[in-house]
């Protein structure tokens, strides 16, 4: 058992029970994921189901945010965690193990989703299913060859 992985149970322990939490949380819409999964090596993609929230451990450090879109298109999403990745994202886990992920997710093909992940619940974006480059032409600037 990694040391991120007894931290996390420790945390769980410490704080409320799990029906506890989702009783306050019900109001914020359905629990997708209900925990984070940690492992030290990369699953392939196709065994990833959805609901399920992995991060993908090395060293001890977090490397890679894997799940499958929310939306239903049956994507995998697989997000970094650390530089030299840019952009990058966060991700955490509440006292009782759902992920939260930071900044939001927009994917700029296929389904074009757009939201935020937390607490383990999805909360979508108003500009969901668009294109991010239309929608916020200020985040994609063009760049120069040979940069």
């Amino acid at each position: 058992m990694s040391l991120l992985e007894r931290i996390a149970g420790w945390w769980r322990r410490l704080w409320t029970s799990r029906d506890a939490a989702d009783a306050i949380d019900a109001a914020d819409g359905p629990l997708l994921f209900p925990e984070v999964e940690i492992l030290t090596k990369t699953p392939p993609s196709e065994t990833v189901e959805l609901g399920q929230f992995v991060v993908v451990v090395h060293k001890g450090d977090p490397y890679w945010a894997m799940f499958r879109c929310p939306c239903g298109c049956d994507s995998v999403i697989s997000l970094p965690l650390r530089p030299p990745h840019q952009p990058r994202w966060q991700c955490s886990a509440d006292p009782v193990g759902r992920p939260t992920l930071t900044p939001s997710v927009w994917r700029n093909s296929g389904c074009r989703s757009h939201f935020c992940i937390e607490r383990g619940r999805v909360l979508w974006c108003h500009d969901s299913g668009r294109d991010p480059y239309v929608e916020r032409p200020d985040l994609y600037v063009p760049r120069r060859p040979g940069d």
